[in-house]
């Protein structure tokens, strides 16, 4: 009897043992799946608020008559999207775009800004540090030298060979040009980014461009492992010339979505993604493996009028749902506000 009731103790704290590991573990994965979902939240805060912000630039180029490619790599095209902080990118996510793999139905939202870091050209020697290029300046990235309402918007594809647009009618830039017609400029670099600030005393900052798009794709390290992922394609110098580079961000993001500050409605012309305030930001974390026990919901709202639910196949998988409600600082005057919510739902 005394073997009997230890047997049965013993099996009842082997039992209670690896209850409480898998309750660990569970915990410490949701910990885990919370505080990536966290870090993906905390980038997307970082652009919005910068979103607008084009140095001392302070009066923007017209507004497009429709929305611009946001893929696009063209200095015609990148200026096109210079007055827009945010948009979403409806164009078709064929192969030959800047999102590849994008998943169909899921907005990819475009998030455009000038870097905060920002620098003169040097008037010595083109390559103090010996990077090969000119000091603080990186071939074939773009970038913006404004002023008040002046602007050149190119970069440089090796020294002394760079390429502009610009609303200055000349070098000294006295008179503006239509805002819908700038012209071109070629030449080196004092040439191309040749603006100052007040009576041509103090050469006006370069600043990076930076297009940057936030989209979900159904892969994550291997095309067809079936890993949702969350990935950013930037605008970035690509050798001689800009292009796109793509970099995944967080796997095992199953859904995102996005509601716009606008009077409750969702924008749809550049007028509209031009009086945008705010963003909230849903994504839709899920667990690496499926679970024997899920009690997560079916369904969640991740943006605009019709819930997200989980599909079949999927439904063995715990979500978490987190949100963001992020103002554009650059484009309102209303104090910047940010939350953080989290929950099952």
């Amino acid at each position: 009897m005394a073997l009997g009731l230890g047997l049965i103790l013993l099996t009842l704290v082997t039992r209670l043992t690896l209850e409480t590991r898998q309750g660990m573990e569970s915990l410490t994965a949701r910990g885990e799946e919370r505080e990536a979902g966290r870090y993906a939240l905390s980038l997307f805060r970082e652009d919005l608020r910068l979103a607008g912000f084009l140095g001392t630039l302070y009066l923007k180029p017209a507004l497009p008559a429709t929305l611009p490619d946001a893929c696009a790599s063209n200095l015609d095209g990148m200026l096109a999207g210079l007055s827009l902080p945010i948009q979403v990118d409806d164009r078709p996510a064929t192969a030959s775009r800047c999102v590849d793999g994008a998943v169909a139905g899921v907005e990819r939202l475009v998030i455009r800004h000038a870097a905060t870091h920002g620098f003169a050209l040097d008037a010595g020697a083109d390559d103090d540090d010996g990077d090969g290029d000119r000091d603080d300046l990186d071939y074939g990235r773009v970038y913006l030298q404004g002023f008040d309402s002046r602007y050149v918007l190119g970069y440089c594809s090796r020294s002394g060979t760079c390429t502009g647009l610009t609303n200055c009618a000349d070098t000294a830039c006295h008179t503006l040009l239509a805002a819908d017609s700038p012209r071109s400029v070629s030449g080196d670099e004092p040439t191309v980014f040749g603006l100052r600030y007040h009576d041509t005393l103090y050469p006006v900052e370069l600043r990076a461009y930076q297009v940057r798009i936030y989209y979900l794709r159904n892969w994550s390290a291997t095309v067809g492992d079936g890993i949702p992922t969350l990935v950013r394609a930037d605008l970035q110098d690509k050798g001689l010339a800009p292009g796109f580079s793509t970099s995944p961000l967080l796997d095992a993001v199953a859904r995102i979505g996005f509601d716009y500050g606008l009077n409750g409605e969702r924008p749809s012309r550049p007028q509209d993604w031009a009086a945008v305030t705010a963003v909230r930001v849903f994504l839709l974390v899920r667990s690496r493996n499926t679970l024997p026990y899920n009690d997560t919901p079916r369904q969640f709202n991740l943006g605009g009028t019709t819930p997200y639910t989980i599909p079949a196949d999927k439904v063995g998988y715990r979500h978490q749902r987190l949100t963001a409600l992020i103002s554009l600082d650059n484009n309102s005057r209303v104090t910047s506000k940010a939350s953080l919510v989290v929950s099952g739902q």
